[in-house]
């Protein structure tokens, strides 16, 4: 029996040591300092109970990475995730049937290489501002959707959307890339002259340094696609009009392309088709 005490006395002194870990000196310590006590006998438990969260946090963040949160006011949805982007096919494919606008910063600039266009190269911002641990040395290729842009539009992007923040719209996840609408809201000087930079791509059309691709009929059924087109067509009618860029006509000035518009709208063709027209709507008076 005395043995059976003996042991168990020995049990529980070395359990209260275990959950201590260290004691405060009454008097023994100097100035109050905390004495170690049995320290190394606890440390294995600790040890193995911080690498068992550790791993568990772990674990957690992955998972979390993966959540997207749908928020419904009223008749808009917004999607939040954790998630930093780096590839196109990390995007969810709500993302791009809802064009969820996302937001980043443009690091560089990718010039064309064969037949891939110049790529923006964004560093994505979660949509959630909790940026996990995650890596900020990767970037996402962006490409701006339907437009063919010149050297001097690369030149153009690297003085005044590099370093800016952008908000661009998926349309569509490319191997490569990701295609997209590109909004920025910068203001820099570039040849000396003050420049302002709203919509990425209507920007470089209008300047003349980008023309307009053909429409990519897979987005044709998307309205802010569509909207978005309508606007480089209007951008590249008035840079042609203006002689911007590399509609810039060396042979003559405002003069001699007015004269050449005009003269394609009064061709013996144009003429002829307005001459059956009349004729075939005054037929349609008089049987009436």
């Amino acid at each position: 029996m005395d043995d059976e005490r003996h042991w168990f006395e020995k049990f529980t002194l070395y359990m209260e040591r275990n959950i201590k870990g260290v004691q405060v000196g009454n008097g023994k310590g100097t100035n109050g300092s905390v004495v170690i006590d049995d320290f190394f006998v606890s440390y294995k438990s600790q040890l193995v109970l911080s690498i068992g969260l550790l791993a568990c946090s772990r674990k957690f963040e992955e998972s979390l990475l993966q959540v997207t949160i749908e928020h419904k006011v009223g008749e808009q949805i917004y999607l939040f995730q954790f998630k930093k982007f780096t590839s196109p096919q990390e995007i969810p494919t709500n993302f791009l049937e809802k064009h969820v606008t996302l937001t980043g910063k443009v690091m560089s600039v990718e010039p064309s290489a064969g037949a891939s266009p110049p790529l923006l190269l964004v560093d994505h911002h979660p949509v959630v501002g909790w940026q996990l641990r995650q890596s900020v040395t990767m970037c996402l290729p962006v490409h701006i959707s339907s437009v063919d842009i010149l050297n001097n539009g690369v030149s153009w992007l690297q003085h005044v959307v590099v370093g800016s923040n952008i908000r661009f719209t998926p349309l569509k996840a490319n191997p490569e890339s990701l295609s997209c609408i590109v909004r920025s809201h910068t203001v820099s000087i570039l040849y000396g002259i003050l420049q302002k930079c709203g919509d990425v791509g209507v920007d470089l059309v209008s300047l003349g340094f980008a023309s307009v691709s053909s429409l990519d009929f897979s987005l044709e059924k998307s309205p802010a696609y569509m909207a978005y087109y309508k606007q480089l067509l209007a951008a590249e009618s008035r840079a042609e009009k203006c002689g911007h860029g590399m509609w810039a006509d060396s042979n003559g000035g405002w003069v001699t392309r007015y004269w050449r518009r005009l003269a394609d709208h009064l061709s013996l063709a144009v003429l002829w088709r307005k001459v059956m027209q009349k004729a075939i709507q005054r037929h349609a008076v008089k049987v009436a």
